[in-house]
């Protein structure tokens, strides 16, 4: 999907940012923006569907930067499951004012947080599925072949893909939870969660996976958010390990 014109969107920072809780309905945004409403109605049916084209341009920009770089078939699946993590999750910082209303603590208890959180993991969800596709067709180096000799796709069907957006969304939990500077713990959770991820859906043979699981375990559980996101990496790997990697649904 192309991206939007920018003037809604920055209505839409606007508001949250002012009065730091997202836009109930689009005549909402409009009336407290000064923004013409049949302008946004004319591109988006409802709010719900703003905030999740917002967040879906945030992670295709972001992950665009990082996939449709030449060395990125190159790099080994652990490494670009990383790299387009936090190229995604550094989108999300910059965009400070926006995403810590929208990604608050508590963003795994749905009950709390209701619709807009649905609607802009889901706009992540698909914005980083359409970089994984891009990263899949970019041509190397001018190469007819979309992958360098030797190298691994990142993407490869359903089952493959719903491992790394689940994979993804726990990592979006642990950063919404990380109170470090510049939640610098972050990049150590998705270097653990890469690696689990790459060896399951990749080389689920591998005797090491235990000892990963094992660790990302405990570097959750000594932060004390693992009950956060427990139920997301458990969902995660039933799915991921009880069904051939290479499934295409």
């Amino acid at each position: 999907m192309a991206a939007t014109s920018p003037e809604p969107f920055t209505a839409y920072r606007t508001f949250v940012t002012t009065h730091r809780r997202l836009p109930k309905n689009l005549r909402e945004l409009a009336r407290e923006c000064s923004f013409p409403l049949e302008l946004l109605r004319s591109r988006f049916p409802t709010i719900h569907a703003m905030t999740e084209q917002l967040w879906e341009d945030v992670a295709t920009s972001a992950g665009s930067q990082v996939t449709l770089t030449p060395e990125f078939p190159l790099f080994s699946p652990r490494e670009k499951i990383t790299a387009l993590f936090l190229a995604v999750l550094d989108e999300c910082n910059r965009e400070r004012g926006l995403s810590d209303v929208t990604f608050p603590p508590d963003l795994l208890r749905p009950i709390s947080r209701g619709l807009p959180l649905l609607h802009a993991t889901r706009g992540l969800r698909r914005g980083i599925l359409q970089s994984l596709a891009a990263a899949r067709s970019y041509p190397t180096h001018g190469s007819p072949s979309p992958l360098a000799e030797g190298a691994t796709p990142l993407s490869g069907g359903i089952i493959r893909d719903e491992a790394i957006i689940t994979a993804f969304l726990a990592s979006l939990a642990f950063w919404a939870t990380d109170s470090s500077p510049e939640r610098l713990q972050t990049e150590a959770f998705v270097d653990h969660i890469s690696r689990v991820v790459s060896e399951i859906v990749f080389s689920p043979v591998q005797p090491e996976l235990a000892s990963s699981i094992s660790e990302l375990l405990q570097f959750v559980g000594q932060r004390r958010v693992l009950p956060l996101i427990a139920p997301l990496l458990a969902s995660w790997m039933h799915r991921s390990t009880s069904c051939d990697p290479d499934e295409d649904g």
